[in-house]
Formats: structure tokens, C-alpha cells, sequence
């Protein structure tokens, strides 16, 4: 595995090529097509390819799912240029805004961008950039054009306090951890002595659904729909230890500051809870009912896009490092804590600098189509 991760600062020639290939319409010419892809993963040079020819529109999309599959197959390095890549879009997009119908995700989706940026961080030994990531992570979530909302991501606060707490931070670390368990009760600090951080993720990502008369809205869906609800990990000789869920994805997809959202038109929030409409993209229409009636006879269709791989729960436990073998065993669980047949997964703990860290997912996110859910259509035209 490669340790050494390109900074978010670096385009790397890859990246370069990509640009090319983008500005030539997402062709290019077969020998350009094998230069980029040749220090790829080959389980994800699919998804590397299908980069390459749907262009800048999609350019964030696709480097978010292959990025996550070569994170998974143990590539950092390119996992990392890819997120890196990603989160140039998303840059853009807070600080100066970009060409209408380039994909730069929902919240969830940004703030997920920066979580495993900073997971790379962390297995990098880099406990200050990781820091720095998981509070942009942070951020991410509760903006949404020109609206803001609450904090409500505990599992960001969580680990912003892990990697203070490797960096030999104490007093940061704990402010972060107290806001950590306000936010989520499960994430308490963890006992003095601990330096292993364990992650295993579930299921299927949140799914975006085209709704209204116009298809104008969109909605959020849970995804397909699987046996494990929850996991355990065994370190060293002890008996397994339960892992706590940190974040539940569909939530922070379907909600802003912990309301529960109805639909969202036009950059528009409409939250459940209130019935009531927040203005989030300017579009300059009165919020609620009315506004949305109005609006919706000339408004596009909604973008429903979206990064198609991302799990639907994250679970963790810390332990001692010295106290656990290099190698971990994870058991995925059904809601009658029965272990989940052919789930088992044994992950080897990364340790750099202060502190361990081992994470796994209980489905692959190499095993996905090569192109993204909605990404074929006249995104040109998508809001």
C-alpha cells in the first residue's frame, strides 16, 4: 500500500490528461486513455475511463466513485488524487460558483468527499490535514448554496477529535469529542490509552429520485435494502467488542440540521417537519406551496445524480494497538445479532506515526456499473 499521498494542493499528470480528454469532449485518443489509466487499479479503470469521456459535467461524480473503489482495493495514492480532484470542484463551487449542470453534490455528498479525505490523512500519519479535513467535512454539511444549517454530523466531530488526539492536541481533542456526543450519545471519548480506530461501513448510499409533475423535485430514498444492521470486532484476545453507529448516511442526506426534508426544488429545501420553504440557489420565487406551483411550469428538471457507491451507515470501536493483532476480524450483524453469512471481513490495520487505524465496508464499492445512476442524461440542462 501506498503510504504517500499527493496533497490536495497537486493536479499530478493524471489529472492533467483528464483536463485534456475534457476539453476535447470526453474522447481522446486511445494511447492518452492508456496513460492515465496506467497506475489505476485495473479493478477501477472502468470508472477512471468513464471520467474521461463524460467531461468537467461530471467530473466530480466520477472521481468520488472511483476514488472510493481504489481507497478500497488499497490504492491511497490514487484514491487520494481522485477526492483531491473532487475537491477542487467543490471549492469552487463555495467560494466563486461553477458552470451550470457540473455535479457538485449535496451535502452529504461534499462533506462524505472530505470524511475520507481525511481516512487517507489518517492511514498517511498526517494527523493535521486530517483534522483540518474532517472540519471542512463539517462545514459541508450544514451549507447548501446560500443557505446554512446546524451541526448535526457527530461522526465529523468524532474524528476530528481522534486525529487532535493523535497529534498530541489534548485540549482540542476533547472539545471535539464533547461535541461529538452532544450531537450523536453513542460517541463518547474514547478511555486514555486508546490509538485504534476501527471503521466498517454498511450497506448502500442514499438514492435521488426525480418527483413532481415536471420532475422537477428531487427526493431521497434509503438504499437497496440489506441484512446487516450492525458489526463487531475482535481485538487482540478479547471476546469481540460491539462497534456503535457513528452516522447514519440516508439521514444526513434527507435532512438539514437533524429536520427531516420533504423534497428539495430548484436548491430549495422544503423541510417536513414545518411544511416551510427555505431559499437555498436564488432562484427569487416566494417559498412554500405557492411558490413551488409557480416555479415548477419553467424550472428544469431536477439533477438526480448522485455518488452511487457511498455506504449507508458508518460503525466504529476503538481499542489499543498494542493489545490488537495487525490483522482484524469484522463480523457484520442482522437485527437478531446473528452474524450475516459471507460478510466477515479481516482488515489489516494501517499504524503511522501515533495512531492505528483499520477500515472496511460490508459491500464493495469496486462492484458497481462503470457509469453513475443519471449521469447519461442532458446534464447540460439539469439545475
Amino acid at each position: 500500500m501506498n503510504r504517500h499521498l499527493q496533497k490536495a494542493t497537486s493536479l499530478g499528470a493524471g489529472a492533467l490528461i483528464l483536463a485534456t480528454a475534457a476539453c476535447a469532449g470526453g474522447q481522446g485518443h486511445e494511447p492518452r486513455f492508456e496513460a492515465y489509466l496506467n497506475d489505476k487499479p485495473v479493478e477501477a479503470q472502468g470508472m477512471y475511463e468513464t471520467a474521461l469521456r463524460q467531461g468537467k459535467h461530471n467530473l466530480a461524480l466520477n472521481q468520488l466513485r472511483a476514488g472510493l473503489a481504489a481507497m478500497e482495493l488499497g490504492h491511497d495514492e490514487a484514491a487520494a488524487q481522485s477526492f483531491d480532484a473532487a475537491i477542487r470542484v467543490i471549492r469552487t463551487w463555495t467560494f466563486v460558483g461553477v458552470e451550470r449542470g457540473t455535479f457538485r453534490g449535496d451535502p452529504y455528498e461534499r462533506a462524505m468527499t472530505y470524511y475520507y479525505r481525511g481516512l487517507l490523512h489518517l492511514r498517511a500519519g498526517e494527523y493535521e490535514s486530517a483534522r483540518a479535513s474532517f472540519r471542512s467535512a463539517m462545514l459541508q454539511d450544514t451549507l447548501a448554496a446560500d443557505e446554512s444549517y446546524p451541526r448535526d454530523f457527530g461522526l465529523l466531530a468524532f474524528l476530528e477529535g481522534w486525529a487532535s488526539r493523535c497529534n498530541g492536541d489534548a485540549d482540542l481533542a476533547r472539545e471535539s469529542f464533547a461535541q461529538a456526543r452532544a450531537l450523536r450519545g453513542d460517541l463518547v471519548e474514547p478511555p486514555a490509552g486508546h490509538d485504534l480506530l476501527v471503521l466498517a461501513e454498511t450497506g448502500f448510499g442514499p438514492v435521488k429520485v426525480g418527483a413532481g409533475e415536471y420532475g422537477e423535485q428531487v427526493i431521497f430514498f434509503r438504499g437497496k435494502s440489506v441484512a446487516e444492521t450492525s458489526a463487531r470486532v475482535r481485538l487482540g484476545d478479547r471476546p469481540s467488542v460491539p462497534m456503535a453507529l457513528a452516522a447514519d448516511i440516508f439521514w444526513q442526506a434527507s435532512s438539514r440540521g437533524g429536520q427531516e426534508i420533504d423534497h428539495v426544488f430548484g436548491g430549495r429545501v422544503s423541510l417536513k417537519d414545518t411544511g416551510r420553504t427555505t431559499h437555498a440557489s436564488g432562484f427569487g420565487m416566494p417559498g412554500g406551496k405557492a411558490g413551488d406551483q409557480l416555479a415548477s411550469i419553467n424550472a428544469p428538471k431536477a439533477d438526480t445524480r448522485y455518488w452511487s457507491n457511498l455506504p449507508d451507515s458508518v460503525l466504529l470501536a476503538t481499542g489499543r494497538a498494542q493489545a490488537s493483532p495487525q490483522r482484524l476480524r469484522v463480523t457484520f450483524l442482522d437485527d437478531g445479532m446473528s452474524e450475516v453469512t459471507g460478510l466477515e471481513r479481516v482488515v489489516e490495520r494501517t499504524t503511522t506515526g501515533n495512531c492505528s487505524i483499520a477500515w472496511t465496508r460490508s459491500r464493495s464499492a469496486v462492484d458497481v456499473p462503470e457509469r453513475a445512476p443519471n449521469s447519461g442524461v442532458n446534464i447540460a440542462q439539469a439545475q
